[in-house]
């Protein structure tokens, strides 16, 4: 005979604990926003298709990147340099990726976001390149890449009107048009769009950022998970919206407006 018994922890994330004679196993569980009609609260059993919130999404001003790269010393010599090497053998990739993967376990999305430092001067625009690495269970080993994206910003200035035939910006930005971009101006922090990926049933991911040129910006990159429609919804997005009134070239004169 089996004795089935039903165990709800007192915290956020919860589980519903079924025990036989030998052990017992744990039903994801997460509470509910909203309450019943009597005012008490809910929980909801984890599945696919039931939105959850984001785990592991954080402010840009507060929170804890997953990873910071210093392009400025980035070289082999460490100097100025182009960000990550683009060696995947387990012996040659960078420590600072494989000690900084973002955990993706049992999540159908996950999403990149990234703040870019304009403090110093490096005289030219460059373009970031966000490659994404699929590792093995035990996060030495790279699986595979996934497909690349550029970082981008939007702008501030949408709208150009001073021609007598005014245009919508969807090119990328000149040297000194860092006033045009979103930023957080207190850090001298541009703020990028997110990049939104499926999982593919990997456990683990690493992030790898290149420009295309020697750089001076510093680059905070944060990662977060997401499940059911939030995931669909976040993806879908992506696809359509990815690229609007956004510039991939980032703006590194360090002038503030």
């Amino acid at each position: 005979m089996v004795l089935i018994i039903f165990r709800i922890f007192k915290t956020a994330i919860k589980g519903i604990v079924v025990s036989d004679k030998a052990s017992g196993e744990s039903i994801a569980c997460i509470d509910a926003r909203e309450n019943d009609n009597n005012d008490n609260p809910r929980i909801i059993q984890q599945f696919s298709e039931i939105t959850s919130p984001a785990s592991g999404i954080q402010g840009i001003e507060t929170g804890t990147p997953l990873r910071t790269l210093d392009f400025g010393t980035s070289s082999p010599k460490g100097g100025a340099g182009e960000g990550d090497d683009y060696k995947l053998n387990s012996t040659e990739i960078s420590s600072d990726i494989t000690s900084n993967l973002l955990d993706v376990s049992d999540a159908s999305v996950f999403v990149l976001y990234f703040t870019l430092d304009f403090s110093a001067t490096s005289n030219y625009n460059v373009f970031i390149q966000c490659v994404p690495l699929a590792f093995i269970d035990d996060g030495s080993e790279v699986a595979f890449c996934f497909n690349p994206a550029l970082i981008r910003v939007p702008y501030s200035v949408f709208a150009d009107t001073s021609l007598s035939n005014p245009f919508v910006i969807e090119d990328d930005l000149d040297t000194y048009d860092s006033v045009r971009t979103y930023q957080d101006e207190t850090n001298s922090k541009y703020v990028s769009v997110p990049l939104v990926y499926p999982t593919y049933g990997v456990k683990k991911v690493g992030v790898s950022l290149r420009a295309h040129s020697f750089t001076y910006l510093i680059a905070d990159i944060f990662g977060y998970t997401l499940s059911g429609a939030a995931a669909d919804a976040a993806l879908s997005n992506a696809v359509h919206h990815g690229r609007i009134l956004t510039t991939s070239s980032i703006p590194t004169d360090g002038s503030i407006v």
